[in-house]
């Protein structure tokens, strides 16, 4: 779905077991806002996107893909971050099921 402002998007969160990531996760719910983030000087990947809860605690990370394509088109236009919603709460299976989150933004075009 393409919008007046950029395109639509979805991307299934990365990164999610890191940290204190997965408690964060637990208290969301479908629709809650998200910002994404700009990391230009990451250590591991300067295209680095960091999902974060409005409260500044973080996710996790567009997956590299995305970012190495997104990222370009922020600093174009001059953005260092994009806010999102949660588009998908996944719960996974086992005796310690791992949560996972995929979210819904509009980018640059």
């Amino acid at each position: 779905m393409t919008t007046l402002s950029g395109m639509t998007l979805y991307a299934r969160v990365a990164g999610v077991t890191f940290d204190n990531r997965q408690a964060v996760i637990a208290g969301l719910v479908r629709g809650a806002a998200l910002y994404i983030r700009r990391e230009p000087h990451n250590p591991y990947d300067a295209n680095a996107l960091s999902v974060e809860h409005p409260s500044g605690a973080q996710i996790g990370y567009l997956p590299r893909e995305m970012a190495a394509q997104l990222s370009p088109r922020l600093d174009a236009v001059g953005v260092d971050h994009l806010p999102a919603t949660v588009h998908i709460l996944v719960r996974g299976s086992g005796p310690n099921p791992t949560l996972g989150v995929s979210i819904r933004f509009t980018a640059p075009i």
